[in-house]
């Protein structure tokens, strides 16, 4: 029985079961942000997955399998609970750096959809929804998103009165000097329009 649970244990640590809870810990701070399925995504679990081997190897000459392996798990999720974020922000930055000239544009892992929902709590935000022949969609008050990382991003609008509302009394706003973002989704081939008011 013993020998079965070893077994187990090692198995389940060197398949990278490990690797993986610590790429949710990351995930769920925002501080990696991968497609679902990807290969990125599995290359980033098999690089965390050989830092919770090796920490369990190293663990393991010293305690029992049994004890390694949830001093592992302890340890490992700590580390990347209180240090993750700052090494991942520190790794972008040098990425950055390395491509750095005068027409690079800056590189990071930062969720576009996310960013574009993280609006100021005290502004009222206006959201337009267009396809790509500028067929008005939908519009409305911004009230909350969903910060999916999969294709089912969302958005909560609640109505309001406009006599005309069409692309360029969008771009009116835009000329007219208004705080606006814009999110294009190209497999809905949709543009988001965001009007900050009182910015």
């Amino acid at each position: 029985m013993e020998k079965l649970i070893l077994t187990i244990i090692t198995a389940f640590v060197s398949a990278g079961g490990l690797g993986f809870l610590n790429y949710q810990i990351l995930e769920a701070q925002g501080a990696i942000n991968i497609q679902d399925n990807s290969y990125s995504q599995k290359m980033w679990v098999a690089i965390l997955s050989m830092f919770n081997f090796g920490l369990f190897l190293i663990l393991s000459r010293h305690h029992d399998f049994v004890s390694s392996f949830f001093v592992t798990v302890f340890l490992s999720s700590i580390f990347f609970i209180m240090f993750g974020r700052i090494i991942f922000k520190s790794f972008w930055k040098i990425i950055d750096k390395s491509f750095d000239n005068e027409d690079h544009v800056s590189v990071n892992d930062e969720d576009p959809w996310e960013k574009f929902t993280n609006f100021p709590q005290d502004k009222e935000i206006l959201v337009f929804i267009f396809d790509f022949e500028d067929n008005l969609i939908q519009h409305g008050y911004f009230v909350s998103a969903n910060h999916s990382r999969s294709e089912k991003s969302g958005i909560f609008l609640t109505p309001f009165v406009w006599d005309t509302v069409n692309i360029d009394s969008v771009y009116d706003y835009v000329a007219n000097g208004d705080l606006t973002r814009t999110y294009v989704d190209l497999n809905k081939k949709l543009k988001y329009f965001a009007v900050i008011l009182n910015a």
